[in-house]
């Protein structure tokens, strides 16, 4: 089975020894935002975010995050 985004975001998180607070205010968002997108809510993470979150957890570049190969996909998920 595939990992979802918010799964992702928790364990990358986890992985780079960042709390949900210091991930939210990294990329200027609520905790709560945070809370929710690791609960599965990660319907209207919008591209500009992603942008931020990939540095900060470690990734190269946000697709790697999401784990799609062409950017013409996004509009799924923006």
């Amino acid at each position: 089975m595939e990992e979802n985004i918010g799964c992702r975001i928790s364990r990358l998180r986890k992985a780079q020894d960042i709390g949900v607070y210091q991930l939210a205010e990294q990329a200027r968002v609520s905790a709560q935002t945070v809370y929710r997108w690791e609960h599965g809510n990660v319907a209207n993470i919008k591209e500009s975010i992603l942008e931020r979150l990939a540095p900060i957890l470690g990734v190269t570049k946000y697709l790697s995050l999401i784990h799609i190969s062409e950017p013409t996909r996004l509009g799924m998920i923006s």
